[in-house]
């Protein structure tokens, strides 16, 4: 199994960008964050790996991505849930996140590579 990542530059500041590769289910909650400060790079990249189980993958973002602040500067929900919803409904939207970024074919990529699109003809 492989899954979907993504190469994004994020600009934290004016004096600072940085680049993240993250799973393709980690791209709301950066635009959540940053907003038009995140800009996809490459959206081809394959890592073989199996995929998380949802409610484990919802605990690692939320303790990734904190929470939120509201209008008066305290702490809101986890950002994870203000993207994909709080408690099951939340950790279903997850699961098929990252069941849309799962590809079964093994051969579809190696480790970090980049995979090409059928019909593509960019690089040849």
């Amino acid at each position: 199994m492989a899954l979907k990542y993504i190469n994004a530059e994020v600009r934290m500041s004016e004096l600072f960008t940085t680049n993240v590769c993250v799973p393709a289910w980690e791209l709301p909650l950066l635009r959540a964050l940053h907003g038009d400060a995140v800009k996809v790079i490459d959206d081809s990249v394959t890592v073989k790996r199996d995929p998380p189980e949802a409610p484990d993958e919802f605990r690692r973002l939320v303790t990734r991505y904190r929470d939120s602040k509201t209008e008066d500067g305290g702490r809101g929900i986890p950002v994870v849930a203000s993207v994909y919803g709080q408690f099951g409904v939340g950790t279903e939207a997850l699961r098929r996140a990252i069941a849309e970024a799962t590809i079964e074919d093994a051969t579809s990529g190696l480790l970090g590579t980049p995979r090409r699109r059928q019909g593509s003809s960019v690089g040849g």
